[in-house]
């Protein structure tokens, strides 16, 4: 739910929209990391990098990076391998 409301909030663009989906997808990435889901954590650390990248950089890729190493990581399963491919094909952090 805190991944879709992310999504939802991060359309708006406006820095106060940044920071509110900001913090949903840090709970929403630490909701994900709870449970065990890597999918779902990859969808949240890709909304997190997404508020971060207006305002740092660094952090962003960070995030990606961490994204990447979650999805590599994960069980075999055509989610989280896409996910791994896709950053891997889009690696400019």
């Amino acid at each position: 739910m805190r991944v879709a409301c992310a999504a939802a909030v991060i359309a708006g663009g406006s820095a106060e929209r940044l920071a509110v989906s900001g913090r949903l997808a840090e709970q929403a990435v630490t909701a994900a990391v709870e449970a065990g889901d890597p999918g779902l954590s990859c969808q949240a650390l890709e909304l997190l990098a997404m508020s971060l990248r207006p305002g740092d950089l660094t952090a962003a890729g960070y995030v990606l990076r961490r994204e990447l190493a979650v999805a590599e990581g994960a069980p075999d399963d055509a989610d989280t391998a896409a996910w791994a491919t896709d950053r891997r094909r889009n690696a400019r952090f």
